[in-house]
């Protein structure tokens, strides 16, 4: 089972971490971490709770009784939703190669 760990940062520099290292037997690979936009909606006064979705992924979607629920309900809909498209594209064509695409 993989293991992750987050890389900390100097005291003065608050922000997240922008990758993660998980460690593999006899393998190291770092995964980039990826910031996403999440739109969050109250729910209706009577339902109450929240539900939110994802700009860059369509389809994800969660919901939760609290903002915080919310969205690691929605985190974990995109995890799953990118590992599963991955996996399929992967699938279809084992020789597809990975390319990372900067928006400036």
């Amino acid at each position: 089972m993989a293991a992750a760990l987050r890389l900390q940062h100097p005291p003065s520099n608050r922000q997240p971490p922008r990758y993660v290292v998980v460690s593999r037997p006899r393998r190291l690979t770092i995964i980039h971490m990826k910031q996403l936009t999440a739109i969050v909606h109250r729910g209706e006064p009577e339902e109450g709770g929240f539900w939110a979705t994802c700009l860059e992924v369509p389809g994800a979607n969660g919901q939760g009784e609290t903002k915080e629920e919310c969205l690691a309900d929605l985190k974990d809909a995109v995890q799953l939703l990118l590992e599963t498209e991955r996996e399929e594209i992967f699938r279809l064509d084992p020789n597809a190669e990975t390319a990372e695409l900067v928006l400036a």
